[in-house]
C-alpha cells in the first residue's frame, strides 16, 4: 500500500491539506461552471428546438457554427468584438495617459495640493462605473437619441452631436476614467520606489529632463505599464454597464451587450459560445500579465540606499497646472454625485429651470399620486426599507 501511505503522509503536513482543500473548492467554483458552460455551447436549448429542428438537449456544432463561420457570424461576433476592441485599447489610452501623468506630477514635481489630489483621485475607481456612465449621459445627451436633452444642451441651447453622447467615443474615454486612478496607482508606486541614483547622475551631466524621462524613467516603469495596459484591457473588455447606457442607445453593440442579448434572447447557445470567448481572452490577458509581472521580479537593487530625486520646479506652471488637475478631479469625482442629486430633484426630464424643482420624489406622499404611480418618496416609502434591510 505505498501509494495510500505516501497520499496519509502528504496529507498529515497542514499546508498540504489546505492545499487539497484549496484545489477542491476552487475546482468547484471554476470547472464545474466552465464543463457546464461548454456543453451548453453544443446543446440544443428549448429556445431552439424549433429553429434547428433538432430535440432539446441533443448534440450539436450549430451554435459555433453561426458565431465564428455563418453569413451572419460578421453581426453576431465579429463586430461587437471588433468594437470591443476600439473602446477597451481606447480606454487603456485614456487610463495611461492621464493616470501616468498625474502619477508623475505627484512624484516628481513640486505640484500643490499632493495629498488631496491624490485622496481625490482615487474616487472614481471607488465608485461602481456605471456611475460615470450615467452622469455622461444626463449630461450631453440629446433629443435626437434620448428623446429630452441633457444638462449641456439645457444649460447652452447646444445639441450635442451623437458621437459625443453616445458610441465609442463616450464608452472609451468613459471606462479609461474610472481605471485612470489605477493606473495611477500601479505606476505612482513604480515611481515612488525605484532607484533614484541614474537619475540622479543623469542630473548631475546636466541631461535635458525630457531626455532623461525618455531614456531612464519611461524603460524602468516600463513593465508597471505593461502590467497596467494589460488589466485595463481586460476589465474594460469586460465592462457592462458603460456600454450599456452609452452604447445601446445608437445600438453601438460589444461582446458584452452581445453576450446579453443573446442569453436572454432566442439563441441562448450562441451566448455561451461568446461568453467561452471571452473567457479564454481574459485568461491568456491575465497570463500574459503573470509573465510580465515575473520578468519585473528578476531586476533587483544592488547599489546602496537610493538618493532622493530633486523634484522639478514647475515655476509659472505650477498654480495653473494644480487648479487644471484639480477641476479635472472634480469633474470626474464630484461632479457624477451632483448631477445624480440635480436629476432626483427636477420634475420634468430635461427641464432643469429652478420653477420645477420638487422634492417629490424623496419626502412626496401617496396622496400626491401625479408622479411615481401614487408611491410615496423614496425616504417615506416602506419598500425601500425593506429592500436596504
Amino acid at each position: 500500500m505505498p501509494i495510500f501511505y505516501k497520499i496519509q503522509k502528504y496529507l498529515k503536513k497542514p499546508h498540504n491539506l489546505i492545499l487539497v482543500m484549496m484545489v477542491i473548492v476552487l475546482g468547484y467554483l471554476t470547472l464545474l461552471p466552465m464543463l457546464s458552460m461548454l456543453k451548453d455551447t453544443v446543446t440544443v436549448h428549448n429556445a431552439e428546438a424549433m429553429r434547428l429542428k433538432l430535440p432539446v438537449g441533443a448534440f450539436t456544432w450549430a451554435h459555433w457554427k453561426k458565431v465564428l463561420f455563418d453569413s451572419s457570424s460578421i453581426s453576431i461576433f465579429y463586430k461587437p468584438f471588433l468594437n470591443s476592441l476600439i473602446t477597451s485599447l481606447g480606454a487603456c489610452a485614456v487610463a495611461l495617459v492621464l493616470g501616468g501623468t498625474f502619477s508623475w506630477l505627484v512624484t516628481r514635481t513640486n505640484m500643490k495640493w499632493k495629498s488631496a489630489l491624490s485622496s481625490l483621485c482615487i474616487f472614481p475607481y471607488i465608485m461602481p462605473s456605471w456611475t460615470l456612465a450615467l452622469a455622461w449621459y444626463n449630461i450631453f445627451k440629446n433629443d435626437v437619441v434620448g428623446g429630452v436633452p441633457g444638462l449641456f444642451s439645457a444649460l447652452t441651447g447646444l445639441r450635442t452631436p451623437n458621437w459625443l453622447a453616445y458610441g465609442p467615443f463616450p464608452i472609451a474615454l468613459v471606462t479609461g476614467l474610472h481605471y485612470a486612478p489605477f493606473a495611477y496607482i500601479m505606476i505612482g508606486g513604480i515611481l515612488r520606489n525605484m532607484d533614484a541614483n541614474l537619475e540622479e547622475a543623469a542630473m548631475m551631466l546636466n541631461t535635458p529632463r525630457s531626455r532623461i524621462i525618455r531614456k531612464i524613467t519611461i524603460p524602468m516603469v516600463i513593465p508597471a505599464i505593461l502590467s497596467t495596459f494589460l488589466l485595463v484591457f481586460s476589465s474594460a473588455m469586460s465592462s457592462f454597464a458603460v456600454p450599456t447606457f452609452l452604447g445601446l442607445p445608437v445600438r453601438y453593440t460589444v461582446l458584452t451587450t452581445q453576450l446579453y442579448r443573446t442569453l436572454n434572447g432566442l439563441n441562448p447557445g450562441q451566448g455561451y459560445c461568446i461568453a467561452l470567448i471571452m473567457i479564454i481572452l481574459g485568461v491568456s490577458i491575465l497570463a500574459m500579465n503573470q509573465r510580465i509581472t515575473g520578468i519585473r521580479k528578476n531586476y533587483t537593487t544592488v547599489t546602496g540606499k537610493s538618493s532622493n530625486i530633486s523634484l522639478i520646479n514647475l515655476r509659472r506652471l505650477r498654480t495653473p497646472i494644480s487648479v487644471a488637475v484639480a477641476v479635472v478631479l472634480v469633474c470626474v469625482s464630484i461632479l457624477p454625485l451632483i448631477s445624480f442629486a440635480l436629476e432626483s430633484i427636477i420634475f420634468y426630464p430635461g427641464n432643469y429651470s429652478p420653477s420645477t424643482y420638487t422634492l417629490q420624489f424623496w419626502i412626496g406622499s401617496a396622496e400626491q399620486n401625479s408622479i411615481a404611480n401614487s408611491e410615496p418618496g423614496l425616504l417615506l416609502n416602506p419598500r425601500s426599507a425593506r429592500k436596504l434591510i
